[in-house]
């Protein structure tokens, strides 16, 4: 079973347009987190890791990296900064107001 999680620009615009396209519920109770990797250059950050043999799927605002352990997750922060492309694993859907 392949494991993913969603790479996203530094860029509010591009997290809006992410966050448009998501089936989020319509109220939340407690916290509502969608994880994912922030990074300061996109199109390099895609570059890289598909050049490394990462499957990368593009999508609205977005992109997402597929790989098969969960333990895979650090190698990838770690070609993303390797190729000193800032990367930071966070919660993507902090703007999102839960009322």
């Amino acid at each position: 079973m392949k494991h993913t999680i969603t790479l996203l620009a530094e860029d509010w615009r591009c997290r809006e347009e992410f966050l448009a396209g998501l089936d989020l519920p319509l109220y939340s109770m407690g916290d509502f987190t969608v994880l994912g990797i922030v990074v300061d250059d996109m199109t390099a950050a895609c570059h890289t890791l598909r050049h490394r043999g990462y499957m990368v799927l593009d999508k609205r605002g977005a992109a997402d990296i597929l790989f098969d352990v969960p333990q895979q997750l650090s190698h990838v922060l770690d070609v993303l900064r390797q190729a000193t492309i800032n990367a930071e694993l966070r919660d993507i859907a902090e703007t999102l107001y839960q009322g």
